[in-house]
């Protein structure tokens, strides 16, 4: 396969900002001797990533922080019987950018990324206001909310609070941290968008009772966009007796969307034994599946559930194959489209759960013929899986005739998970490819087609 190597291409959203900048210059954990004075600066003089955002705290507007790449920083100032700017998790209370240094420069390896890791003693992020708070182009690691004081188990690496308007998390990754609920993020934000990120190895941890959720993201009350990620391998605390969810949207009247992204092998990967885990749950919630992939999770691909209030089921374009239980659990009474009857459905299923309609281009109970998971990076990086249709795949040129950028919401989504964009073609049609994964095409289609990615 020719594999991209496209770490963080751009940062999509443009940050219009009148406000501070600081660039942080020292790894140490350390505080702001006077916030709001307009200077980041610890007791040496120096701007750590916690001085800096305690100095953006305190003044008003929109602020930015830089930090250089190649760099880790260690919350080290863990208290769990203090919760306050100057120990634990970073809180942020306004609008801010926080990026890596000259975002719009591709890194050259995802070494140069820079890690902030709480080392598994309390969460990484608190995202406590701001009209937009935006992450871009940082790893997020080792965060532990259960002994968090404030909203104890919600939210291992980020939890953002009701009072923010916008919340972006772009070209990031969040691993290994863990949470009763949203393990990798947990946002009531208005809106929160994932986008070129990859949230993957996170844990919920199963209390005595209650239940948990959101391995990878747990979202409630505001309306959830993920686009061009990977969310793969999170898992549960051993000795869980109930399924999980890697997604899971709740009790929400926003609509909800997944574009050009794989959620896969969810559940596996656990160091005592694979345990019950689902791609998506949604709970009293509508939600939109354009050229997604629901693969290879340990219990259904996707729960369409909650029966208080009927929602919406749209998808299109999109892949639900190999997930040991079923693809489907369909239990919500709302409508349920997934394709119109009139040549406008293009998914596939790899068992019969998800009641595909007829007459609406769809494949049912039909194997997609996928490649495993492999990175964008390398065969051994952990991060940012996608998986490609195999030679042969009933996939290939079989998603929307209609053009990407049209607006038509059956159409394909314009650029796949890696951002190529659609629909890249040999001669065969115009045609873009069922899935999150554009495959460069097949010269001819005769039955001895051969995999020329």
């Amino acid at each position: 396969m020719n594999k991209t190597f496209f770490i963080f291409l751009s940062i999509t959203l443009a940050y219009q900002c009148a406000g501070a900048e600081f660039t942080v210059n020292t790894t140490t954990d350390s505080t702001d001797m006077a916030p709001g004075n307009g200077l980041c600066a610890d007791s040496q003089g120096l701007c750590s990533l916690r001085a800096a955002v305690m100095e953006t705290n305190a003044l008003a507007g929109a602020d930015v922080i830089y930090l250089p790449r190649n760099n880790s920083y260690a919350l080290t100032l863990a208290n769990n019987a203090i919760d306050s700017d100057l120990r634990g998790d970073i809180d942020i209370r306004d609008s801010l950018f926080l990026s890596i240094e000259n975002p719009l420069i591709p890194a050259s390896s995802v070494n140069e990324i820079p890690v902030i890791a709480a080392n598994e003693t309390h969460r990484v992020f608190e995202v406590l206001g701001g009209q937009d708070v935006t992450l871009a182009g940082l790893g997020i690691v080792f965060g532990y909310a259960e002994t968090s004081l404030n909203e104890p188990g919600k939210g291992g690496a980020i939890r953002v609070d009701s009072a923010v308007t916008n919340f972006n998390l772009l070209n990031s990754y969040l691993l290994f941290n863990a949470a009763t609920f949203g393990a990798g993020l947990h946002s009531t934000a208005t809106n929160t968008l994932v986008s070129f990120s990859d949230i993957s190895y996170n844990t919920t941890i199963e209390p005595n009772s209650g239940g948990s959720g959101g391995a990878a993201i747990f979202n409630l009350l505001g309306g959830l966009r993920v686009q061009y990620s990977s969310i793969h391998h999170n898992v549960m605390s051993s000795g869980a007796t109930t399924g999980g969810t890697a997604v899971q949207v709740g009790s929400t009247a926003a609509d909800s969307f997944i574009f050009s992204t794989v959620i896969s092998a969810n559940g596996r990967g656990s160091k005592v034994a694979d345990t019950l885990m689902a791609g998506v749950e949604t709970n009293d919630a509508s939600i939109y599946l354009i050229n997604t992939n629901l693969t290879d999770n340990t219990s259904y691909g996707l729960i369409f559930g909650g029966v208080t209030t009927p929602r919406t089921l749209f998808a299109r374009n999109s892949v639900f194959a190999g997930n040991d239980n079923r693809d489907c659990l369909l239990i919500n009474s709302g409508p349920r489209n997934l394709g119109d009857g009139a040549g406008n459905g293009h998914n596939l299923s790899g068992d019969t759960t998800c009641s595909l309609p007829g007459n609406s281009n769809n494949f049912n109970n039909t194997d997609p013929k996928l490649s495993q998971l492999i990175s964008v990076f390398s065969d051994t990086s952990l991060i940012f899986k996608t998986q490609y249709p195999l030679g042969g795949s009933p996939l290939i040129d079989n998603g929307s005739q209609l053009a990407p950028d049209s607006g038509n919401p059956n159409a394909c989504h314009q650029f796949d998970q890696r951002l190529v964009e659609r629909p890249v073609y040999g001669g065969y049609t115009l045609r873009c490819d069922i899935g999150a994964y554009e495959l460069d095409d097949v010269i001819y289609r005769n039955g001895y087609e051969q995999d020329l990615s």
